[in-house]
């Protein structure tokens, strides 16, 4: 890659980087509208990076920035969390494509989300009430849970840098997921806000980072 070419890719992450302390700094804690145009503000300087580095037009790309877009926005308004789930659902779905590998163990694949699905199952059904965010909530978190066990299983079996980089991400996700889940269950304070998008963003970047060699620029 020409060298201005990555000063510029550089320049333009700190920019994204500046702007998010920025937005976060104005929130209020209570005021969702603040909130809501923060994650807009942060989400379009993502969108345009991945857009602009990008190898060539590829469609289930482009349609998980979409959805990771979307699900963000309406995630976050409470009249609309319920679409906003469905889209984070789909979105999930969408990155099943990215973990797939033809060599994959699936025993172990299967072992490792048997296992871990039957945990994060128990823990909703002693949490989460009978409502269709309850569904949904399972059905994203299960989706999230085969990702992280079809991850394990490729580092396990494969060990790339790029199937190590991808399980971090998704590892950031379940993190990201716990941090959101205790502000619900216990009205945490502001800082979860902050910490919990930071680090959805931050496995958003990853994910796509772990594509690179197929799609992003050389």
């Amino acid at each position: 890659m020409p060298p201005i070419i990555t000063k510029w890719r550089k320049a333009f992450l700190i920019l994204i980087i500046i702007a998010s302390l920025a937005v976060f700094y104005f929130i209020k804690e209570s005021a969702t509208t603040e909130i809501v145009v923060s994650k807009i503000v942060v989400s379009i300087f993502f969108m345009l990076y991945f857009l602009v580095t990008l190898k060539k037009s590829n469609y289930l790309l482009t349609l998980s920035l979409l959805l990771f877009f979307l699900s963000t926005i309406l995630f976050s308004l409470q009249s609309q969390s319920v679409i906003g789930m469905i889209l984070l659902l789909v979105y999930r779905l969408t990155l099943i494509k990215f973990a797939f590998n033809r060599k994959v163990d699936w025993k172990l694949f299967l072992t490792v989300f048997v296992i871990a699905s039957s945990i994060i199952s128990l823990l909703f059904v002693l949490i989460f009430k009978n409502t269709l965010f309850y569904y949904l909530s399972i059905s994203t978190t299960l989706v999230l849970v085969g990702l992280i066990s079809l991850a394990f299983t490729n580092i396990i079996t494969r060990s790339s840098s790029k199937d190590i980089l991808f399980f971090v991400a998704i590892a950031l996700f379940v993190v990201c997921d716990m941090v959101f889940g205790a502000k619900k269950i216990e009205n945490a304070d502001y800082i979860n806000i902050i910490v919990g998008t930071a680090l959805y963003y931050i496995s958003f970047f990853l994910i796509v980072k772990s594509q690179e060699l197929e799609f992003i620029k050389d």
